[in-house]
């Protein structure tokens, strides 16, 4: 017995139905990331140049500057110059 004509067009229908339904959902993830992305760049660009991060940030510079003039710290081993031991030649 052949399948009466509506079948294909209907199967058809029903996928093209959950295709739509499964974009739908995509497209609701894609619009919340742009959301949060732009609703974060704005909150980075408010505080990047607060007051407190240009302090700690001419803070940083100036210790910075005094330690490596008075040659106190060794930055790879956080140890006092004093307390170093002497550089031995290669053999």
């Amino acid at each position: 017995m052949k399948p009466p004509w509506f079948t294909k067009p209907a199967a058809l229908a029903a996928v093209v139905l959950l295709l739509l339904f499964g974009l739908g959902l995509i497209e609701d993830v894609v619009r919340g990331r742009r959301r949060y992305r732009g609703l974060t760049a704005r909150a980075r660009d408010r505080r990047a140049l607060s007051a407190e991060s240009l302090f700690s940030l001419a803070l940083f510079a100036v210790l910075a500057l005094v330690m490596v003039l008075t040659r106190r710290v060794n930055w790879y081993g956080l140890t006092s110059a004093r307390a170093m031991a002497p550089a031995q030649p290669l053999p």
